[in-house]
């Protein structure tokens, strides 16, 4: 409605003192200013401007603007944690000590829950015992299979030994054998002549010399010890010469059928001891490959070992659940359980949160979808985060957002990395997050006007306008209003100078910085 002038037109029952008239003058008001629709409308219906009510200008009078501004969306959010951890027990046992409160302050692996871990020591000794004696098992077997290995390997030799001699005795008697089956040959007949020959030349000289020597002794020329040597020398010749003499003899009768059966027997009997010796390894070769499958004995032992380990490990980590520390560096936010307290696997004791903070958002998906279109998604993604509660504006960084929607309600899950900076910011906390909409230096027209200026009556938005700056009576406007802005940089703020009107004015209108929420009694108003 540029340009728009505010008529004044009389109220139709302004008596004083008169309910009815309040009432139907109170209901006209309100359903008159709902006819506003703002935003630049010139058909507004004659007989709301007829019927508005004029109210007493109580403060100065400010000029709605037109601004252009970045499109955003301000959403609602909750500050959360970023890590927060429910701590409790995996085990059943009873709480020995808490030793903190709500609000301390701890640090990674700081011990906050002791449990009675009495039983679970018991079960530590036995497991530890068990694994020893698995292992000492282990040794005992490999150690008996090793001796007798040992043994077995040795007897193992020793029958290969015996094959070898056995063999070498066959051979042997075979070779005797056939020395008698052939007989003597010529030339050791030849041999054995000659050596008689040769014998009966000792024997003859030898006898000769004891003649001589015989002589000279009875003559008294030598010694009677010669004679002796003579006589011994003699005795020796003759002795060989008859060996000589039964050697020609045999060489010369051949084998006798006594030595052959005697080198057939021999030989019979080294094939037999060949045949017992290759028995006797092939016992021992068995018996060692016994003792290889034996091996089995020692996987399952050092099997036991395994499974005795693991039971051990098992139960130090039970014991280990005793003593439940801290995840990280935090704060202590809860503590369900006191000291005495039964506790069994998947109760909670305490709960604790990490020192970082983010606020969490349920985006709409029109906006979402814009929203991510727009300004991307990544750490460096800076949006403005206002905390009603400590009356600060922060920047925060979008961490995280939820690639599918809420189904039902049409959302998505955002959430953005409060700063180390920002003291105060408590889990729970409100927070309100201005989300741009609009690319880089892309601008949007907005109506605005003073904070001041606006009032709510009855759940209702309003403003109070004039027809010009010099005007001191003003009609009531019904509007729809936005984001509170700073006057200058134009940023969401809460303490922001100017808000934003969505609907129900169109820029050019004049309002009352300091609106009367009743109507003038100098015009005959309702009050």
């Amino acid at each position: 409605m540029k340009g728009q002038q505010i008529s004044s037109i009389p109220c139709p029952t302004r008596a004083k003192g008169n309910p009815l008239s309040w009432v139907l003058a109170g209901a006209s008001a309100i359903l008159l200013a709902g006819c506003g629709t703002g935003s630049g409308e010139k058909n507004e219906p004659a007989a709301a401007k007829a019927a508005s009510f004029e109210l007493r200008v109580e403060g100065s009078l400010a000029q709605a603007k037109q601004i252009e501004t970045e499109e955003v969306f301000e959403v609602m959010g909750t500050v959360a944690p970023r890590l927060k951890a429910d701590l409790g027990s995996k085990v059943s046992s009873r709480i020995i000590a808490i030793p903190v409160r709500l609000g301390d302050t701890v640090r990674p692996g700081q011990v906050l829950i002791t449990l009675d871990s009495r039983d679970l020591d018991a079960q530590q000794a036995v497991a530890n015992a068990g694994k020893v004696a698995a292992m000492a098992q282990v040794e005992s077997a490999k150690t008996g299979l090793e001796l007798e290995r040992r043994t077995l390997l040795a007897q193992v030799s020793q029958a290969k030994a015996g094959v070898t001699q056995a063999i070498a005795a066959k051979d042997s008697a075979k070779a005797q054998l056939d020395l008698v089956l052939a007989g003597p040959r010529s030339q050791e007949k030849r041999q054995a002549s000659l050596a008689v020959a040769q014998a009966a030349a000792q024997l003859e000289l030898a006898t000769r010399e004891y003649r001589r020597v015989k002589t000279l002794v009875d003559e008294g020329a030598l010694a009677a010890r010669n004679l002796d040597v003579a006589v011994q020398q003699r005795d020796v010749a003759k002795a060989m010469y008859e060996s000589a003499l039964e050697s020609e003899k045999i060489a010369e009768e051949g084998s006798r059928t006594q030595d052959i059966s005697s080198a057939r027997e021999r030989l019979r009997q080294a094939e037999a001891g060949i045949s017992q010796a290759q028995a006797q390894l092939k016992v021992a070769q068995a018996a060692l490959k016994r003792i290889d499958l034996r091996g089995n004995d020692v996987q399952i032992a050092q099997a036991q070992v395994v499974q005795a380990e693991a039971n051990r490990r098992l139960v130090e980590a039970n014991r280990s659940y005793t003593v439940i520390t801290a995840p990280f560096a935090g704060k202590v936010v809860a503590r369900y359980l006191d000291p005495g307290s039964m506790v069994n696997p998947g109760v909670p004791i305490l709960a604790v949160e990490g020192n970082d903070r983010q606020v969490v958002v349920e985006v709409p998906e029109s906006v979402f979808t814009k929203f991510v279109s727009t300004s991307g998604k990544g750490p460096n993604l800076s949006v403005q985060g206002l905390f009603p509660s400590l009356g600060k504006e922060f920047s925060l960084f979008l961490e995280e957002s939820s690639p599918s929607g809420n189904a039902k309600a049409h959302t998505f899950t955002a959430k953005f990395q409060v700063p180390n900076a920002a003291t105060g910011v408590k889990s729970g906390m409100f927070a309100r997050i201005t989300l741009p909409l609009s690319g880089p230096g892309k601008k949007a027209s907005r109506v605005v006007v003073p904070f001041s200026a606006v009032y709510e009556k009855a759940g209702f938005r309003y403003v109070n306008i004039a027809a010009s700056a010099a005007e001191r009576m003003a009609s009531r406007r019904l509007v729809t209003v936005g984001r509170r802005l700073d006057r200058d940089s134009r940023r969401p703020s809460d303490q922001g100078e100017t808000i934003e009107i969505l609907s129900g004015l169109n820029g050019t209108e004049w309002v009352d910085t300091k609106p009367s929420q009743s109507s003038s009694t100098a015009k005959g108003e309702v009050k």
